[in-house]
């Protein structure tokens, strides 16, 4: 065979194989994963390209979770403003913000014959209109902290709490977080429902809640072949109506029971494969 037939049969030869390579790569289907810390790309990555979308990072969906900060909480802590009282005269709670962290205290007695509970903040749940706090009890089981804050009135009892009792002790289970996060490592436990690894939760309603986990995007938009590649994400504006309001039904269409795991929703996938009955 002369050389440039030789050359010809080369190139038709990697023209065929590079075809192949690409009808591989086009049929190769994507499937979305319900978003959690392993696939998850971030917000900051995701506004590494999409930067006309930062004004979400001030929602209140994109804060219904957050690290304690003075900016964060919404309640004060300025002497005369951080004590709650009761009906209970022999109890009040008082909120203090130090260096170390901010805590609720459980105030029992008069004093000078008192005695208190005191336990910190680790998370803030709420963003306008109200807040509720929560705490690690034992090293890895999440509690809400009896004492909430509501716009307009200032600190309150949290939600179904009863006035003038030092209650410490709601445990918060996962269907409650996955209101208000967009990822917490549930742990498995027969005799309890609020155990969670207290590392690599993802705080707030992020991006990826609705568009799906990130990071296949991410990685197929910093390929070369980035055009042979399935695109990886979800654009929830181009779903059908009925999974549109699925991704919102999910935490704002009532408290049904569900069949499926917290943090399990796959954005664009009915809902009805979670609800129970």
């Amino acid at each position: 065979m002369n050389p440039i037939a030789r050359f010809s049969l080369t190139i038709a030869v990697l023209l065929l194989v590079a075809g192949a390579v690409a009808a591989g790569l086009f049929a190769i289907p994507h499937r979305t994963e319900a978003l959690r810390a392993d696939n998850a790309a971030g917000d900051a990555v995701c506004l590494s390209c999409h930067q006309e979308k930062a004004s979400f990072e001030e929602t209140a969906h994109r804060l219904t979770s957050t690290l304690p900060t003075r900016q964060s909480i919404a309640g004060s802590f300025s002497r005369g403003e951080n004590v709650m009282r009761t009906s209970n005269p022999q109890l009040h709670f008082r909120m203090d913000s130090t260096a170390t962290g901010f805590s609720q205290t459980a105030v029992m007695g008069r004093a000078p014959d008192t005695s208190s509970h005191a336990e910190r903040i680790a998370f803030v749940t709420g963003s306008r209109k109200g807040q509720s706090y929560l705490y690690w009890g034992a090293p890895d089981q999440l509690y809400q902290l009896p004492v909430s804050y509501w716009k307009g009135v200032g600190w309150v009892n949290s939600p179904g709490y009863p006035d003038g009792t030092p209650n410490f002790g709601r445990p918060i289970p996962p269907r409650c977080l996955e209101c208000h996060a967009s990822w917490f490592e549930h742990v498995p436990d027969p005799t309890v429902i609020n155990r969670y690894r207290p590392t690599g939760a993802m705080l707030g309603i992020s991006c990826e809640t609705c568009h799906g986990s990130g990071r296949a995007h991410v990685r197929r938009e910093r390929s070369p072949l980035r055009s042979l590649l399935p695109r990886a994400i979800i654009h929830p504006a181009r779903l059908a109506r009925a999974r549109q309001l699925d991704a919102c039904a999910l935490c704002h269409g009532g408290t049904a029971a569900l069949r499926t795991p917290a943090f399990s929703h796959v954005p664009g996938q009915p809902l009805e494969r979670r609800a129970a009955g």
